[in-house]
């Protein structure tokens, strides 16, 4: 009798549940999501666990069926750019011609002091490790980056050749992966969450989980969660866009300017 009593409450509660559940992971935010399940009724716990398991292969499935990309392969002519000493390989992803990983120049500064326009290109390294910067790229605040100019699409601190993504060029590369940032991940990044290192969702943007870095309150946040990367384009006088790669529902950010996150350059039409 328990048992048929707890199958009709799980009849009941099932498609109500499954689809608030659903809405609600499509955010991507995961975590948030199984924070608020955890508030429903202690019956709801085993469809819970059959709920999630459901969602999982779902999400698999569609992935797989979904989407499939171009073997990964480097931008026509330009393999690779050497730049500062150090090698960047491309990779063509539609249209754009991108670098696979971030950018890496300029003398190591600790986080307690701020970048400034003194003819050098500085870059923190997370949690002022410079080993790290040889892991993740360099962490640079976006008048740096910039150069000292606010001009969308600007060189900045890429090579010749190159810029600054503007968020047009980021909204066109979203636009390929039809929104899904899980897309532009590293496979071989192990603190992605949910990362199968499955070969058919690799595309060869190859973000990794670098986090970011508050540099006014000297506080480096998000390694293993997630990764930020700067455009040129301005939201007012004192912060700008970026891109933010992890379980999120937006891909785009506003920041500070005085805050640090990663660069990767895009190749000039």
């Amino acid at each position: 009798m328990k048992i048929e009593i707890l199958q009709k409450k799980m009849s009941s509660l099932m498609l109500k549940k499954f689809r608030i559940f659903r809405s609600l992971a499509m955010t991507n935010d995961v975590k948030a999501t199984v924070m608020k399940l955890r508030l429903a009724k202690p019956d709801f716990a085993i469809m819970l666990i059959t709920i999630i398991s459901i969602l999982l292969f779902s999400c698999e499935t569609e992935d797989a069926v979904i989407k499939q990309f171009p073997a990964v392969k480097p931008c026509p002519e330009i393999a690779v750019v050497n730049y500062e000493g150090e090698d960047y390989p491309t990779v063509q992803i539609g249209n754009q011609c991108w670098m696979s990983k971030n950018l890496n120049i300029g003398s190591f500064m600790v986080g307690d002091i701020e970048m400034t326009n003194n003819n050098q290109v500085e870059k923190y390294c997370y949690i002022n490790k410079p080993s790290l910067c040889s892991t993740y790229g360099g962490l640079y605040q976006w008048d740096e980056m910039m150069q000292y100019t606010n001009a969308e699409g600007s060189r900045g601190i890429c090579p010749e050749g190159w810029h600054i993504p503007t968020k047009q060029d980021l909204e066109e590369l979203l636009l390929y992966v039809e929104n899904n940032t899980s897309y532009l991940k590293d496979t071989l990044d192990p603190y992605w969450y949910g990362n199968r290192q499955d070969n058919s969702k690799k595309l060869g943007f190859n973000a990794r989980t670098g986090g970011g870095f508050y540099v006014e309150k000297h506080e480096f946040y998000g390694r293993f969660y997630y990764v930020k990367f700067w455009t040129s384009s301005e939201s007012d006088s004192t912060s700008a866009t970026s891109l933010k790669i992890g379980n999120y529902s937006s891909p785009f950010n506003t920041g500070n300017k005085s805050d640090a996150s990663y660069v990767r350059c895009i190749k000039d039409e």
